[in-house]
């Protein structure tokens, strides 16, 4: 830890009880783009081992007395959750106790706006009904350049008739005629006219992997004057935690700034809760849950689908649980923030489109529906061994492949009422992204 990120820390009244643990990471910027240094917006965490609740919630009111402003605070049996903002050093102190682990996390965010602030619509409500669509990609063998076996989108249409707008495929998946699709269907679900512009009330990406943010990318580049995005929200680790050259990453940050020079950041930890709309959002793990037991002084993460966050969205008395590409790690961090409270939903996202087992989570997850982000075709083949797994406790009749066909579930608490629209684009088509 430098002397400037353990002067962030002073700071702060000290935590008594419990053992602090090292080192203190940097766990990543929001829409700053980095260097392999980090940013001036980098977040920052420092746990606390073998502390109790009550440690921790003298913590807590060590913090308000200091002076913070408490904006969220969330309790169950899992989890004891509090959100600060610290208006002095412009920051968001975030920090949580775990029952399970007998630890106490405290995050330096440095990037997010305050959740007030982030939550404000200004939107009416118009409508009674909220859609879900799993978007149709193309799927096949990955051949960069030409095709890919990976890649998903979602976008889910609230009561303001905004839009949270989930991942998005490859490069090659972003063909003109899969972008215009996409617009397409993105009207037709909220009713919108030629002329008139698609709110996209946030846009929400699992990981920093190309599979979950070049059609997002591309669309805002081409097509940016169509929408109007107002909030953005994910947790990327830092370049310091994982060393990866993505460019991928950067250039969506640099498009987002440009075109949206006014949206709204909020990186997303463990426990939070915030409402949009009608959607309830809780964020059931983040890459800092791993920390400190990934460390091993060599490297942090074994790949950056373990930065997954996993987000689950409640509406109209359902639910989606977005996995991203969850691997063994995160499926251990999952169950342990919910071992208590258990997990379920009505819609779960299969993690990493079925390449992974991940028994661990689907034995963990009760489930009514499985959103496949793959095509039937490799599920069934070439990932046969690891589909058994996710069949064993889901009933096969109840997972959509996006491979098939786009699937928008319309939804009030009486009915769903499913629209099926085909796959439209084909191999890449070497358009600009």
């Amino acid at each position: 830890m430098t002397t400037a990120e353990r002067d962030l820390f002073e700071s702060l009244p000290p935590y008594e009880g419990g053992t602090a643990a090292e080192p203190v990471f940097n766990c990543g910027a929001g829409l700053a783009v980095e260097t392999a240094a980090g940013s001036a917006e980098d977040s920052f965490l420092k746990c606390i081992d073998g502390t109790t609740a009550e440690e921790f919630l003298r913590f807590c009111a060590a913090l308000a007395q200091s002076g913070l402003t408490l904006d969220n605070a969330d309790d169950n049996d899992d989890l004891l959750c509090r959100e600060y903002y610290d208006e002095k050093n412009r920051q968001i102190v975030y920090t949580y106790y775990s029952f399970a682990q007998r630890r106490a996390r405290i995050l330096l965010d440095r990037s997010s706006c305050r959740l007030p602030v982030f939550c404000a619509s200004g939107l009416p409500e118009k409508r009674a009904d909220t859609a879900l669509m799993q978007f149709g990609l193309y799927y096949n063998t990955m051949d960069s350049g030409t095709t890919c076996d990976c890649g998903m989108c979602y976008a889910l249409r609230l009561h303001d008739n905004s839009v949270v707008l989930i991942d998005g495929g490859e490069y090659e998946q972003a063909t003109d005629a899969a972008m215009d699709e996409l617009i397409r269907c993105l009207r037709h679900m909220t009713g919108t006219a030629d002329g008139e512009k698609i709110v996209i009330a946030a846009w929400f990406c699992t990981h920093n992997h190309n599979d979950h943010m070049d059609v997002f990318s591309k669309l805002i580049r081409f097509h940016h004057e169509l929408f109007d995005v107002r909030r953005v929200m994910f947790n990327f680790t830092s370049k310091t935690l994982l060393d990866y050259d993505n460019a991928c990453t950067d250039r969506m940050k640099t498009r987002l700034r440009e075109y949206y020079p006014a949206v709204l950041f909020k990186k997303l930890h463990a426990g939070q809760r915030f409402a949009l709309s009608n959607a309830q959002f809780e964020v059931v793990t983040a890459h800092e849950d791993i920390l400190p037991d990934a460390y091993d002084e060599t490297h942090l993460y074994r790949g950056m689908n373990e930065t997954t966050t996993v987000l689950k969205i409640m509406f109209e008395g359902q639910s989606l649980l977005l996995l991203g590409d969850s691997e063994t790690r995160n499926g251990e961090a999952l169950r342990r923030n919910y071992q208590n409270r258990g997990l379920s939903c009505t819609y779960l996202q299969a993690a990493h489109h079925g390449i992974n087992k991940v028994e661990e989570i689907y034995a963990f997850i009760k489930a009514e529906k499985v959103l496949m982000p793959q095509c039937r075709y490799i599920n069934e083949r070439s990932q046969k061994e690891n589909f058994a797994v996710l069949c064993r406790y889901n009933d096969l009749a109840n997972v959509f492949f996006a491979g098939d066909c786009t699937r928008i579930f319309t939804i009030t608490p009486e009915k769903t009422v499913k629209e099926v629209f085909p796959v439209v684009g084909y191999h890449y088509d070497g358009s600009e992204y």
